[in-house]
């Protein structure tokens, strides 16, 4: 009887450590490129644009969503939230540079003369107002 109590008092101390073992949070990369795409996967061949980064549900806490080379242009409003021990960070990709840009930038549509009184423009991609990124 001995015996028996024994080995069940072993397999109930090793039941409630494995339940109470802290949970390793597994950590993804998921990139964004000026050039990504809505529909992509958030990998490096398949990026999203920093839209769709910053709304997705497939990032969680702990994650890092890493921009690729180049400007992001428009207004961006994140979604995602880290925690205090898990934040989300959102970083230039290493040793590339990514630059959030509130602007459109414009092009002249028209040679500009030396008596025009006003300059033609055509917005390269959709214009906002004002730049807002908000991350938490």
């Amino acid at each position: 009887m001995f015996k028996a109590l024994f080995l069940y008092s072993r397999q109930f101390t090793l039941i409630l450590a494995l339940l109470f073992l802290p949970c390793a949070v597994m950590a993804t990369d998921f990139f964004a490129a000026p050039n990504g795409s809505a529909s992509g996967s958030g990998t490096a061949a398949s990026p999203w644009d920093l839209r769709t980064a910053l709304k997705s549900s497939a990032v969680r806490p702990g994650d890092t969503i890493y921009l690729r080379d180049g400007a992001y242009y428009g207004k961006f409003i994140s979604t995602i939230a880290g925690n205090a021990t898990n934040p989300i960070v959102v970083r230039s990709y290493p040793g590339e540079w990514a630059r959030i840009d509130g602007y459109a930038p414009v092009t002249t549509i028209a040679a500009i003369g030396s008596t025009d009184t006003s300059i033609p423009l055509s917005a390269a991609t959709q214009a906002v107002p004002a730049a807002n990124m908000l991350i938490d």
